[in-house]
């Protein structure tokens, strides 16, 4: 799990003696459960996304008359060939 510093975006490293992730850059410390969460919410928030971005997507298929693939594209680009 990447954890990056709340105060500077910078990839934070766990220090195991005080059991924290610290920020290398700027020194900021985070707890593991603030880290846990923050994780999770981004995850959350990232799915949300993907599923309303699919839902927006109009695609088209077709299938190569030379090896029989079914070619998935979007509903407005040209395809040449399969490749």
């Amino acid at each position: 799990m990447s954890i990056f510093c709340p105060a500077c975006g910078a990839p934070a490293k766990f220090d195991i003696v005080h059991q924290i992730y610290r920020c290398g850059y700027c020194g900021e410390k985070v707890k593991i459960e603030d880290a846990r969460k923050e994780k999770i919410e981004f995850q959350k928030n990232q799915s949300q996304r993907i599923k309303k971005s699919a839902k927006n997507f109009k695609m088209s298929t077709t299938s190569c008359s030379g090896c029989g693939a079914t070619l998935v594209f979007e509903k407005n680009e040209a395809l040449s060939n399969c490749a």
